[in-house]
C-alpha cells in the first residue's frame, strides 16, 4: 500500500474516531428527571438537566423529579387474627430535586435506591400496619385504609429522611382488590347469612306487631264510637228528660197563678154589657148563681 493510502485510511480512522468522541460528550436528560455524572468510581456533586457536553467517560445516571406509581400485586398482610389478607399495594412518590448525587453515591442507580430503600420500607411499614389490625375483615373498612395508608407513608418518610439520605418522598399510598382467607370469607358468608335471617325475623315481628298495633286502635276506635253514641243519646234523653221537666214546672206554676180573683178579672175583661142568664140552685140551703 502506498504512502497516500495509508494517510487516506488513517484519515478515515482518526474521523470515524473524532466522530465517535463527538457523539459521546453530550447528553440529555429528560423534562422531569435529573442526571447524575459519575467517572473513574466518583460521583459529581453537581446534578445536570436538559441538554449537557459530558466527557466520553463520564457515566450518567436518571432520577425522575416526577411523580411516579409502583405497585405490588397480592401481598398477604396478616391482622392480630392470625389470618393473611392479600391485597395489592401500590405507593407514589418522586425522587427530591437536587437529591440525586446522594442516593447515586450512597446507593447506586435510580433502581437500586428503589429496591433497596423505598420498596422494601413500603412492604414492612404496610406489614407492620397491618399488625394493629384487630379482624382481617375490617381490611375492607374505608376508615381502616385511610389510617393504614397514612401510617405507612409517614412511617416511609421517616426512614427514608433518617436513614436513606432524604432523597425521596412518598406521597400517597393505596390498598386495593383486597382479597380475604378462605376461611374468613367462609365465616363471613355464614355470619351475613345469619344477620340477614335475624334482620328478617326482626322484619316479620316488626310486621306482627304492627298489625297487632292496627287491631287494638281499631278496637279503641271502635269502642270510643261506641262511647261517642252513648253519650249522645245521653245527652238527647237529658235534654228531653230536661224539656219535659220544665213543661211540667211550667204548668204547675200556671196552675198555681189561677186564683178566684184572676178568673172574676178574667170574667170582667171580657163582659160585653149584657147580664148573663141566672139561674138559682140550692146547695145546703143556700141560693148559687150561675152565669150562663
Amino acid at each position: 500500500m502506498s504512502k497516500t493510502g495509508i494517510w487516506i485510511g488513517g484519515g478515515v480512522m482518526a474521523a470515524i474516531i473524532a466522530l465517535v468522541t463527538a457523539l459521546n460528550t453530550f447528553t440529555v436528560v429528560s423534562v422531569g428527571e435529573e442526571g447524575v455524572t459519575s467517572s473513574f468510581g466518583v460521583v459529581h456533586e453537581d446534578p445536570i438537566y436538559g441538554f449537557n457536553v459530558v466527557m466520553p467517560w463520564y457515566s450518567v445516571d436518571s432520577y425522575s423529579n416526577q411523580s411516579q406509581t409502583r405497585t405490588w400485586d397480592d401481598v398477604g398482610i396478616p391482622s392480630q387474627d392470625k389470618f393473611k389478607t392479600n391485597m395489592d399495594i401500590s405507593y407514589t412518590g418522586n425522587f427530591v430535586v437536587g437529591a440525586g448525587p446522594a442516593a447515586r453515591e450512597a446507593t447506586g442507580t435510580a433502581d437500586a435506591y428503589m429496591r433497596t430503600h423505598v420498596d422494601k420500607k413500603v412492604l414492612a411499614c404496610s406489614i407492620k400496619a397491618g399488625s394493629t389490625i384487630t379482624k382481617s375483615q375490617m381490611f375492607f373498612e374505608e376508615t381502616t385504609q385511610r389510617t393504614m395508608a397514612n401510617y405507612v407513608t409517614d412511617c416511609t418518610n421517616k426512614y427514608l429522611l433518617e436513614e436513606a439520605q432524604a432523597a425521596y418522598v412518598v406521597s400517597e399510598v393505596q390498598f386495593t382488590d383486597i382479597r380475604l382467607d378462605k376461611r374468613v370469607e367462609g365465616f363471613m358468608v355464614k355470619t351475613k347469612e345469619r344477620e340477614e335471617a335475624e334482620e328478617q325475623q326482626k322484619s316479620d315481628t316488626r310486621r306482627a306487631n304492627e298489625k297487632a298495633q292496627i287491631k287494638v286502635q281499631d278496637s279503641l276506635a271502635a269502642a270510643q264510637a261506641a262511647e261517642n253514641k252513648r253519650i249522645e243519646r245521653q245527652h238527647l234523653a237529658d235534654a228531653s228528660f230536661y224539656e219535659k221537666q220544665k213543661e211540667a214546672e211550667g204548668n204547675r206554676a200556671l196552675a198555681d197563678s189561677i186564683t178566684p180573683e184572676l178568673i172574676d178579672y178574667l170574667r170582667a175583661k171580657q163582659w160585653n154589657g149584657q147580664y148573663p142568664q141566672q139561674y138559682t140552685t140550692l146547695s145546703e140551703g143556700k141560693a148559687t148563681m150561675l152565669i150562663k
